[in-house]
């Protein structure tokens, strides 16, 4: 091997070596400590429109880990936004545009670590976004993303106490009496659950006299 082509390998080598330094470890890092200052300045945030403008930084950052992780994180946030908002349809909405937005490129993987948990994040943020707006259509998306989750994770209890919550919102009588026996075999001894049950059900029959 001639000089020329040991310096031209050797030059390759060292610059796959940076890539893999700035990919790896360097963007991951620069995206955590944007999180961060955009953090504090989202928490003094008046409007939806400040808060999108301080937090969108860290989400658009490259990083070939931590994106997942940070829209949780954003998530979360967004639906203590939906919860406080005085019933205000139009925040209600853009805030739901705004997250989802980030969260359409993850769930249209199908896949990950912890892509249970962001179907299971999905289907609560609907159900809050209907609870405080009355859009039927918000009510569907959450049953839709709570359905996929258990079809995923059946072991797993927040999806079926999220279909549980889901279809007593939507007077789904049928369901409710399905998800409450699975609920009852899996956990005899759920107070909370047989009265909610109950609250239900002599509510149905008020309804139908």
């Amino acid at each position: 091997m001639n000089d020329n082509l040991k310096k031209f390998l050797g030059g390759i080598v060292s610059a796959a070596i940076v890539a893999i330094g700035i990919y790896g470890n360097y963007l991951p890092l620069r995206k955590s400590q944007l999180y961060i200052s955009s953090s504090r300045e989202a928490y003094n945030a008046r409007t939806l429109a400040d808060f999108e403008k301080a937090i969108s930084p860290a989400l658009d950052a490259s990083s070939p880990i931590g994106q997942s992780e940070l829209v949780r994180n954003v998530a979360t946030t967004v639906m203590g936004v939906i919860a406080n908002s005085s019933d205000n349809t139009p925040l209600v909405d853009a805030s739901l545009k705004y997250i989802l937005a980030y969260y359409d490129p993850l769930i249209a993987r199908g896949t990950g670590l912890s892509f249970e948990q962001d179907l299971y994040i999905l289907g609560l943020i609907y159900q809050r976004a209907y609870l405080k707006t009355q859009n039927p259509k918000y009510l569907e998306s959450s049953l839709f993303y709570y359905k996929e989750g258990y079809a995923r994770g059946p072991e797993r209890p927040q999806f079926l106490y999220g279909l549980f919550d889901a279809y007593r919102l939507a007077g789904d009588a049928g369901n409710v009496d399905m998800i409450m026996g699975q609920i009852l075999k899996e956990w005899p001894g759920d107070d909370a659950a047989k009265n909610a049950y109950t609250q239900f059900k002599n509510k149905v029959q008020e309804m139908n006299r």
